[in-house]
């Protein structure tokens, strides 16, 4: 197992434990270590939010979810798309939520996750009565190239080439420094092409935005602690993303940042000011925005 992907557990436990909390995902994913890390860690949490006067850990968690919800849907309702690939998707609920509410409408969503992961959620979901034959759980390393779960090997057995198509990541890139995202994302933009739509989907933040932010070195190194290893920002603004994306074969990106797409979703925290955002490549130029 990669050493850059299996630190990733306790963050994934924890940030289960904030989407079950708000209703994102269904309590059978939700854990000891997940419920002791929050236990923990929420009081904080609180206090950061208070006297900084910026989104705390639980706050950014939540918008940049539903923000990314938001552009999904966006992308099944007006561009399209029929197969959505949630890239180290942990514990989340979103494939769930997505293939019952697309439900007869010929979605078919694709989690990808190592092996330990991929089991237990796999496990869990069908112990509790809530697989479904469009929402798959697959073993997955977005590191990895071969088979039998590497990333191409695996898409390319599992997608249609002819449908319109999205791939999620959540959570994933601070974990992976420059070169290895850049990678990732020349892969991602490759395989995407190969499909009628390719769009990718991820949240990021921008160095230039954190810079200003006080706190933020405290506050990166402590999530640094958490994750059990050192946490990356990998573009220092909207120009350097848009400069990578296009490197890595997208025709198009765009960020957003989570309080300018909806006045009615749900933000937490809204007014006090989110630094993250959420990002949407595409393989082709839209018709329109």
């Amino acid at each position: 197992m990669n050493p850059e992907t299996s630190r990733i557990s306790p963050t994934g436990r924890y940030t289960a434990h904030v989407w079950i909390r708000n209703g994102l995902a269904p309590e059978v994913l939700d854990s000891r270590l997940g419920h002791a890390l929050h236990a923990s860690l929420r009081p904080l949490d609180v206090v950061f939010e208070r006297l900084v006067r910026r989104p705390g850990l639980d706050s950014m968690l939540l918008a940049r979810h539903i923000a990314l919800d938001h552009l999904l849907t966006r992308a099944v309702e007006q561009d399209g798309v029929r197969q959505i690939v949630e890239i180290a998707a942990g514990f989340s609920g979103r494939g769930l939520r997505f293939s019952r509410r697309y439900a007869g409408r010929g979605l078919f969503y694709l989690e990808g996750d190592l092996a330990g992961v991929a089991t237990e959620k796999q496990r869990t979901l069908r112990a509790a009565g809530l697989d479904r034959p469009e929402h798959r759980i697959v073993t997955l390393n977005a590191l990895k190239s071969g088979r039998p779960d590497g990333l191409e090997a695996v898409l390319a057995e599992q997608l249609s080439p002819d449908v319109p198509t999205a791939f999620v990541t959540e959570g994933l890139l601070p974990y992976f420094d420059r070169p290895t995202v850049l990678a990732l994302w020349r892969r991602l933009a490759t395989t995407l092409a190969r499909f009628p739509i390719g769009l990718y989907l991820s949240d990021l933040h921008l160095r230039n935005e954190l810079r200003r932010m006080p706190s933020f070195r405290a506050f990166q190194g402590a999530l640094g602690v958490f994750a059990r290893g050192r946490v990356h920002v990998h573009f220092a603004n909207e120009a350097a993303v848009a400069r990578a994306a296009r490197g890595a074969g997208f025709a198009a990106a765009r960020l957003y940042h989570p309080t300018d797409l909806d006045p009615d979703l749900s933000i937490p925290a809204r007014k006090l000011g989110h630094v993250v955002r959420v990002l949407i490549a595409r393989t082709e130029h839209p018709d329109s925005e």
